[in-house]
């Protein structure tokens, strides 16, 4: 079993993030990873912010706060140009709403940079995990 560390969980403040937290370690798990511990923050954490957090794995989830504002969105395009300037970190979508929120912003972002996308940012934690396979973690 390999272990990763380091991992945070954003999200939107209506989720309740420990049932969510035991279920990302179960798919990990079933993909013979351990995590045996999650951070949680639901204010940006990215490079630059208020609030900067230091992770190697993200799990992004901000789905619940999605109606009414445009958060989700920015949060995505944030996350695919923080991908680029970091490539040593790994970026997971984990909800519906976010996976298909980051494919359109995945679309805009290969329309502005020549096709070119970030190679660490995945819409799944089942997609992460083959590629977490290939490397020597």
């Amino acid at each position: 079993m390999k272990k990763l560390t380091n991992v945070l969980y954003f999200h939107d403040c209506g989720d309740e993030p420990e049932p969510e937290i035991r279920q990302f370690q179960r798919k990990f798990y079933n993909k013979g990873f351990e995590v045996s511990f999650v951070d949680e923050v639901d204010v940006p954490p990215f490079k630059g912010a208020s609030n900067e957090k230091s992770y190697d794995i993200l799990l992004f989830d901000y789905g619940g706060m999605m109606i009414g504002n445009d958060l989700m969105s920015h949060f995505c395009k944030y996350i695919l140009r923080e991908a680029n300037e970091c490539p040593n970190r790994i970026y997971i979508m984990v909800s519906t709403f976010t996976t298909e929120a980051m494919r359109e912003a995945q679309t805009d972002f290969q329309n502005a940079n020549e096709g070119k996308l970030p190679f660490n940012v995945f819409l799944s934690i089942e997609e992460a995990c083959e590629h977490l396979n290939k490397l020597e973690v």
